[in-house]
């Protein structure tokens, strides 16, 4: 491991770390190179499919938006809706957020939340069932579908 990189010999929360990136299912190379200084220079060293890499990308991305955006314990008053909405916004990949998790950040438990339940939650009502009751085709049908779940996700925890 020393000749991918230092910092992974002596991270002591490795194999924690690859447990339970295997649990997301994800690959465990990457969730390998996540725990690197510098995960994306490792990614290109080791030739890892671009795929792999821009997961590895957003992760860092949304680890340093979480630094910047979410303050000292400032999130842990956040809802369901609240996460989904800076989550979704920001088009980071649901492999990326599990890398994060993987490295166990302080929002470890809503971002575990949000991958596994919330980004899955839909209207509880179909567009099919929304054209039955009325509704024309169109944003504005999309946007009740939105509220709706909105509505949903503000009931969540």
């Amino acid at each position: 491991l020393r000749l991918l990189d230092p910092a992974l010999q002596v991270d002591a929360r490795l194999v924690r770390s690859l447990v339970r990136a295997q649990r997301l299912q994800l690959p465990l190379l990457p969730a390998l190179v996540a725990g690197a200084d510098q995960p994306l220079e490792l990614a290109a060293r080791l030739q890892l499919p671009q795929q792999q890499q821009r997961w590895l990308q957003q992760m860092q991305e949304l680890s340093t938006w979480l630094q910047a955006n979410t303050g000292e314990d400032a999130w842990t008053g956040w809802t369901a809706e609240e996460w989904c909405d800076a989550l979704e916004q920001q088009a980071w990949g649901a492999e990326a957020v599990a890398l994060l998790v993987s490295q166990n950040p302080p929002q470890r438990r809503p971002l575990l939340h949000w991958w596994g339940r919330w980004r899955h939650y839909t209207s509880p009502l179909t567009a099919g069932e929304l054209l039955a009751q009325g509704w024309q085709p169109g944003p504005e049908l999309g946007a009740e579908l939105q509220r709706l779940r909105r509505q949903g996700l503000r009931a969540m925890r």
